[in-house]
């Protein structure tokens, strides 16, 4: 997987541990967002040594192509993380599939960067892996999420009832997955 990709208005990247002050910045101004829609989190997440690790763990695991989270900062403030896209559950063959999942800073949202940041992940990941397929999860609850993957293609396949626990609750979340169109 390439650590640089761009977009006519954005950079993404993968980062690493020198980074983290970046990171955890974002991660602190959106937290109150976050934290309704993602698995709870271990007291040390919100830590400079956790975030380290984070990072060195995503870098290393991008290399090895079994993993990928990018950055995304405006190309004129690239100092400022205003999002992030990643895949994981990355499987080979027979399967070739993996999980798409992003998350932006309130303050970007309706300006079209999560489409612009997905798109070109979603690109580089069917041409540089050539997975066959990404799946996302999304809370019912979560409509822009559920907006967003269907402007862009992913179709719902179904309901996994109470399938990850948010906030100390099991929720439902939508499957949708989108095929390789290379293929």
């Amino acid at each position: 997987m390439k650590i640089l990709l761009e977009t006519d208005r954005l950079i993404l990247r993968v980062l690493d541990d020198n980074y983290w002050r970046e990171v955890l910045s974002f991660l602190e101004k959106g937290r109150h967002i976050f934290e309704l829609y993602e698995a709870g989190k271990v007291p040390m997440y919100y830590t400079e040594i956790y975030q380290k690790g984070v990072l060195s763990q995503e870098y290393a695991a991008t290399l090895g192509n079994r993993y990928v989270r990018y950055y995304v900062s405006l190309k004129e403030n690239q100092d400022v993380i205003i999002g992030t896209v990643s895949c994981g559950s990355i499987s080979a063959e027979p399967f070739r599939c993996g999980t798409i999942g992003y998350k932006f800073d309130e303050d970007y949202w309706h300006k079209g960067y999560a489409k612009e940041a997905v798109s070109r992940v979603i690109d580089e990941i069917f041409n540089e892996l050539g997975l066959h397929r990404l799946v996302a999860n999304v809370m019912e609850t979560n409509e822009p999420s559920i907006k967003l993957l269907e402007n862009m293609g992913f179709r719902l396949e179904g309901l996994c009832e109470k399938n990850i626990r948010v906030n100390g609750a099991w929720q439902n979340h939508r499957l949708y997955a989108m095929l390789n169109p290379y293929e």
